[in-house]
């Protein structure tokens, strides 16, 4: 892997975090949740459809978060195989 793509990820990894860090976002996260949950409690036992579809938008909500967790640590891990190469460069 070349350095740039390393950076790169360190760059996203940074940007990923601004985002979840974000109170806008997390306020928008936060009641997105609480609206799927809400119509869930609501919904009508008998419709299993609209229920998979509740449960598949949590899940979304979920996954789309987890993504940016992943980039997270992804960066910190390309930011400290570059720490690491700098580090050994600096003493050859």
């Amino acid at each position: 892997m070349t350095n740039e793509s390393q950076y790169e990820k360190v760059r996203r990894a940074e940007a990923a975090n601004a985002v979840l860090e974000n109170p806008a976002y997390q306020k928008a996260k936060e009641q997105m949740h609480q609206e799927i949950v809400r119509a869930w409690e609501m919904s009508d036992p008998e419709d299993m459809e609209y229920q998979i579809t509740l449960r598949r938008l949590l899940h979304t909500l979920q996954t789309f978060n987890r993504l940016f967790e992943v980039t997270i640590k992804e960066g910190d891990f390309e930011a400290e195989k570059l720490k690491n190469l700098h580090k050994n460069s600096e003493v050859n």
